[in-house]
């Protein structure tokens, strides 16, 4: 699956079946970081961001995976 089409199914996703889109986004490593990261600061999509990035490191993206969510914490919504 292409990551396009990936982000596009969790962005039109409700929250309960969001997940499921997950490791179909982690899949793509690197690129998903990049592509994932802005959602961080969304208050509806920040969460389901956080938990691709953690994902990327099961797909050997681990390296990767710490940095982002290191520079992701900043605009991390708080509650």
């Amino acid at each position: 699956m292409k990551l396009a089409d990936a982000l596009a199914g969790a962005r039109a996703a409700d929250r309960l079946t969001r997940i499921q889109w997950r490791d179909r986004i982690a899949v793509h490593g690197v690129e998903a970081i990049d592509a994932i990261s802005p959602w961080v600061a969304d208050p509806k999509l920040g969460t389901f961001a956080v938990r691709v990035i953690e994902a990327t490191a099961k797909f050997g993206e681990r390296d990767a995976a710490i940095a982002a969510l290191l520079s992701v914490r900043r605009v991390c919504p708080t509650r």
